[in-house]
């Protein structure tokens, strides 16, 4: 039987995997959007990530 402190490093181990994993696919996710953005509009990924970063401050996120 585990006991309380393995347990707890399990969870922590766990925890620490997952968010790394979430983070991961975010990033990947966002990525993907900026790029079939790109390609839709006809504009440069840099064009693209300017206007959302600019969005994205406007809004009061940064």
């Amino acid at each position: 039987m585990a006991t309380p402190k393995q347990i707890r490093k399990t969870y922590e181990q766990v925890e620490s995997e997952a968010r790394r994993l979430v983070s991961f696919l975010c990033e990947d996710t966002v990525q993907t959007c900026l790029e079939e953005t790109a390609t839709r509009t006809g504009e440069s990924l840099e064009q693209v990530k300017e206007v959302m970063t600019a969005e994205w401050s406007m809004a009061g996120g940064g």
